[in-house]
């Protein structure tokens, strides 16, 4: 990612990803909802529960694509993280 220079290199996420996706899932989440959604709700919000649901998909992966979010770690928001990559996904 040239233009926010950060260096970026998308693929596919595996089941080995998915402690890292679910940090990364959590902390926004936390971040972006506080005094929107109740602490309680946010706090049980956990890593290993979103680790969890992250390795027991049963789509067919190789076939199908869907983005219905995009998490990025509260430490690169508004530096075009999540633009790049919903045009990864579009390209795809």
């Amino acid at each position: 990612m040239k233009e926010t220079g950060i260096d970026t290199t998308v693929r596919r996420a595996t089941p080995n990803d998915a402690p890292e996706l679910a940090e990364i899932h959590v902390a926004a989440w936390r971040q972006a909802y506080r005094r929107i959604v109740p602490d309680w709700y946010l706090e049980g919000f956990t890593v290993e529960s979103r680790t969890r649901r992250s390795r027991d998909t049963d789509v067919d992966q190789a076939s199908t694509a869907e983005i219905w979010g995009i998490y990025v770690s509260p430490q690169y928001w508004r530096r075009g993280v999540g633009r790049f990559l919903c045009e990864q996904g579009q390209n795809t």
